[in-house]
């Protein structure tokens, strides 16, 4: 366990913590993961920073990541998809990670910041 600016963070193949998330008008609480290798990794300036930004961006973010799945997959995207963790790698993605219901060996990833990117979580990961 790690105190950092985001809270205790504990150590399990990456430093975990928890957000309140609110996607297609339902709320709920996610695993947040920082990506690190080794306990004594600790958290990166850029896990840090991508992840502050996304908070004071939150309402927006969450907002643009409900658009992208719709323009995607279309408004059944709400039902298909369900919301697993938010993930940060050590170089600064920040990406959240859904499981497909159409597709349960496959899950998809959308990457919100530094840029878009969609894709499959075997490709992603």
């Amino acid at each position: 366990m790690i105190e950092s600016k985001f809270g205790e963070l504990e150590f399990d193949f990456g430093y975990y913590t928890k957000l309140e998330v609110n996607l297609f008008s339902q709320s709920q609480i996610v695993p947040v993961d920082f990506s690190a290798y080794y306990e004594n990794d600790g958290i990166t300036e850029q896990q840090e920073s991508v992840y502050s930004q996304f908070l004071e961006e939150k309402d927006k973010q969450l907002e643009k990541l409900q658009a992208l799945l719709i323009a995607e997959f279309g408004i059944e995207s709400k039902q298909r998809f369900s919301l697993s963790e938010l993930y940060i790698e050590r170089t600064g993605e920040l990406a959240f990670l859904f499981d497909d219901s159409e597709n349960p060996d496959e899950g998809i990833v959308v990457q919100l910041l530094p840029k878009v990117l969609i894709t499959s979580q075997s490709v992603y990961l």
